[in-house]
């Protein structure tokens, strides 16, 4: 690695460095902005214990956790439970109101400037914790609610847990994409420089080629003006291109005195270089501009105890390409700049998708509820079908919602490779059909299946979706048939899903694996088209192929692979 290489690298390090320090400073206003929140509502509540006792207490932990693990981030994990502390508080001090989990939602947003996802999960165990607790509590009498029954309601309780997940997952979603695009600016920067230096190093050699070029064709065959005196400035020699150059001939300068035929550039630096040449007796080199043209020339002084000699070279056509390359600097500076503005935009994205988005539907669809139970009765024909309709549209928004991070997470999740018996996998995906196994409406064939390495999370939902698959796209009223098959070769497991259902033209075959899409009406087939996509994304990462054949009104074979030799502790990508 070189020296500049090297400054690249402490740049990007210096950079990391100041966007913590940053995120630091935010998080100390964010936990003022807490601790005053606290005490204004032991003002209004009379909760001044509770305020001081654990919203003091949370602060004192964290910024101890900072101070005794310098360049550790563990304190930033301390930071993801003392938001969770803070939103307890604020829901004790408000006597149980819902609506300070808000407060966790803020916390979870403001995580993301860290870029760490994994910092999302401490701040949801805290809530999930403090939702249980205060359920517990009301359970057992000791009642934290001003309003409502304080009841424990299952639904209530897991569509609230699932909400919350599925906000600080967002949160960590977006924290994550944010590292990556940071990384991404990070390394266009370095190799930004690299290619500078490249640049550099080439005009350098291409410099010292030219020198050595220069100095042998001393005489009237060199391109490069070239002059030589000897101690008391006369000229002794003077070459054609000297003569176009400078602009005069051989015969006025020949055994004259240099500073006499070109009085007028005494005093600049090219009467300043000659000389400092002929006294230190040390090479000089420097570029000047000469002559009516006003032209650039890269000069090179050679002194020797009798004299000097003068090479000059018309550089107006490097300095040209100079210029350009300090354009192209520019344009790639201003690149960077829109790398950074775009992550500014995404940070703000991934506010508008956590709060914006998922806290209006979650509201709407809890007042919708409110309303069927309240009024129903009261509602006409009309008014509980415009009601049905409502609640059907929330809840499929939310199957969309719940299906597109479900397809997001598929990169992301970390599964260990290990031995996978596929007949066992099969037989646990049998049990989720077993009723209509006895009933006679799906047979589930399959072979004896191959013992294979990969991770067994992966392979159990690519072929409980494909099974799947095959049960749901029936014609009404006949049996699903449903064949596996297995095998393999010298760097691959192949294994095929045969069903006999509906079938699929064969200008589909590439589509259905698109995410959302649909070849068949909703309403006769329900789901969200998110199935195949899923499954294809699996496949991919795992470094396997998947297909189709079919034939309409005939059934479909999917085909898929998984190759040998996977890691034994395999990320999925």
């Amino acid at each position: 690695m070189t020296e500049q290489t090297e400054q690249f690298e402490i740049q990007a390090a210096r950079y990391r460095q100041e966007t913590l320090w940053r995120s630091d400073k935010l998080m100390d206003y964010v936990l003022a902005c807490y601790g005053l929140a606290g005490l204004a509502f032991a003002f209004y509540y009379n909760t001044w214990l509770i305020a001081l006792g654990v919203g003091s207490t949370a602060l004192v932990i964290y910024y101890f956790a900072k101070e005794v693990t310098p360049g550790s981030n563990l304190y930033q994990y301390v930071l993801s439970v003392v938001f969770g502390v803070f939103t307890a508080q604020f829901i004790y001090q408000m006597q149980g109101l819902f609506e300070m989990y808000f407060f966790a939602f803020i916390g979870s947003a403001v995580l993301i400037a860290y870029q760490k996802w994994k910092l999302q999960i401490p701040l949801l165990v805290v809530v999930i914790i403090q939702y249980v607790a205060q359920h517990y509590l009301n359970n057992i009498g000791y009642k934290i609610y001003t309003a409502g029954t304080g009841r424990f309601i299952a639904p209530t309780f897991i569509i609230h847990i699932l909400l919350t997940t599925v906000i600080l997952c967002v949160c960590g979603l977006w924290a994550y994409q944010l590292k990556r695009y940071q990384e991404k600016l990070i390394r266009q920067t370095i190799e930004m420089g690299k290619l500078r230096q490249e640049s550099q190093l080439t005009q350098e050699r291409w410099q010292k080629e030219q020198a050595l070029e220069e100095r042998n064709s001393i005489l009237e065959s060199i391109t490069d003006a070239f002059f030589a005196t000897d101690k008391n400035w006369i000229v002794s020699y003077w070459n054609s291109s000297a003569e176009k150059m400078l602009g005069k001939p051989k015969e006025g300068v020949l055994g004259h005195n240099l500073w006499e035929v070109y009085a007028d550039v005494i005093g600049t630096s090219f009467h300043t270089h000659l000389n400092r040449a002929q006294i230190e007796l040390r090479p000089q080199h420097f570029e000047t501009r000469y002559g009516t043209n006003n032209n650039w020339y890269d000069v090179s002084i050679y002194p020797s105890e009798n004299g000097i000699s003068v090479y000059l070279k018309n550089i107006d056509q490097r300095k040209s390409s100079e210029s350009q390359m300090l354009h192209l600097h520019q344009e790639l500076t201003q690149h960077a700049k829109e790398l950074a503005r775009s992550n500014e935009e995404l940070e703000q994205f991934a506010y508008v998708a956590s709060h914006d988005l998922q806290e209006p539907l979650r509201m709407a669809t809890g007042f919708l509820k409110q309303f069927k139970r309240k009024y129903y009765s009261v509602v006409d024909d009309q008014g509980k079908g415009y009601l049905g309709f409502a609640l059907e549209g929330s809840q499929q928004m939310k199957q969309f919602i719940d299906d597109l991070l479900e397809y997001s997470r598929v990169g992301r999740i970390e599964g260990k490779s290990g031995q996978v018996d596929v007949n066992e996998v099969l037989s646990e995906i049998s049990k989720i059909y077993r009723r209509e196994i006895q009933e006679g409406k799906v047979v589930i064939d399959q072979e004896d299946l191959p013992v294979i390495t990969a991770p067994k999370n992966a392979v159990r939902q690519v072929l409980q979706n494909l099974v799947s698959n095959g049960v749901k796209y029936q014609a009404a009223g006949k049996v699903a048939r449903i064949n596996i098959r297995g095998g393999e070769t010298s760097s691959h497991y192949q294994f095929s899903v045969q069903d006999n259902g509906i079938g699929i033209n064969r200008q589909y075959f590439e589509q259905i694996f698109i995410v959302f899409k649909r070849l068949n009406k909703k309403a006769q087939y329900p789901g969200t088209g998110m199935g195949l996509a899923i499954t294809k994304k699996i496949i991919e990462n795992l470094g396997g192929t998947i297909y189709v054949e079919s034939e309409e009104g005939k059934g479909s074979i999917f085909y898929f692979t998984i190759p040998k030799g996977i890691n034994d502790d395999l990320s999925l990508r």
